[in-house]
């Protein structure tokens, strides 16, 4: 059954890690969670090949790092509502879940900017109501449209590529249910 949350990925390929490590090897004392930027030259160019076959491409791409034992803040990637789909690669922080909350309608919303320029909808925990929960790997694609947050419920730090995939006609990142058509030959789930 489609689902608009999550979509799972079998790609005829594994990404290359190389970039994915040269972050994680130049943080090593981490205790909060952060965001990182992400080089285009450490992009995968497989994926790049892949995505560019399918009349999109990567609009940006970008690291978040979760503590042992942590939580990401509930938030929106943006500062609009959408079913906008990001897709991601796991790293450590086995057993953890990302999980999605409904909003309160009288909800104020709250606008902020990460250290790295993208801007994201920020969120109580009274605000929402979890709908959704589900334990993302590697090469899946989330809904980030949606107020959603990350629990690592492991001893060790939770790495996440993310990768912002446009449509070259449109330039609008893909969403969800356009996921569940473009990338129909390699959907897992």
């Amino acid at each position: 059954m489609k689902n608009n949350f999550v979509c799972e990925l079998q790609l005829p390929f594994e990404i290359d890690t190389t970039g994915v490590y040269k972050v994680i090897e130049s943080y090593k004392d981490l205790h909060q969670y952060m965001i990182f930027p992400y080089s285009r030259e450490w992009l995968d160019p497989n994926l790049l090949t892949l995505i560019d076959s399918l009349g999109y491409y990567i609009s940006h791409q970008e690291m978040f790092y979760t503590p042992p034992k942590g939580k990401l803040p509930i938030h929106v990637d943006q500062y609009t509502y959408s079913n906008m789909s990001k897709l991601n690669w796991i790293f450590g922080g086995p057993g953890s879940n990302v999980w999605w909350k409904a909003k309160d309608p009288k909800a104020q919303l709250k606008y902020y900017t990460t250290p790295i320029g993208t801007q994201y909808i920020y969120f109580e925990e009274h605000e929402v109501d979890e709908i959704y929960r589900y334990p993302v790997h590697t090469s899946t694609f989330f809904n980030a449209g949606q107020p959603h947050s990350v629990d690592n419920t492991s001893d060790e730090g939770r790495w996440c590529l993310s990768h912002c995939i446009s449509s070259k006609k449109t330039r609008n990142m893909i969403e969800m249910p356009e996921v569940h058509q473009v990338f129909a030959d390699y959907i897992k789930n």
